[in-house]
């Protein structure tokens, strides 16, 4: 049977990343940043033992904004990175939310 012990909280995956680079310790982090980080800090990559769900991201901003140059540049820095065949522009609700 699996099981684990949490032995560091950690405010950011970079410190993380470096924390594991000088120790024993697992750290599960999403792929992109994983490989990213490998490089750097000379870390070896696993697969999962067992499943790990995925998660949604999201963007909110007042209705105001929605055609702020500035939130959608933001916007697009943000999803830039994240296109795929599962990343959809939500609609926006009544409230203009």
């Amino acid at each position: 049977m699996l099981s684990r012990r949490i032995v560091l909280a950690l405010p950011n995956m970079l410190s993380a990343f470096a924390a594991v680079s000088r120790s024993e310790a697992l750290f599960t982090a999403p792929t992109s940043a994983c490989v990213h980080a490998a490089s750097i800090f000379q870390l070896r990559l696993h697969a999962p033992p067992l499943p790990i769900p995925g998660f949604q991201l999201g963007l909110i901003r007042r209705g105001d904004a929605l055609s702020d140059p500035g939130h959608l540049w933001l916007e697009a820095m943000v999803r830039g990175p994240l296109q795929g065949p599962n990343v959809a522009r939500a609609p926006i609700n009544d409230a203009g939310i």
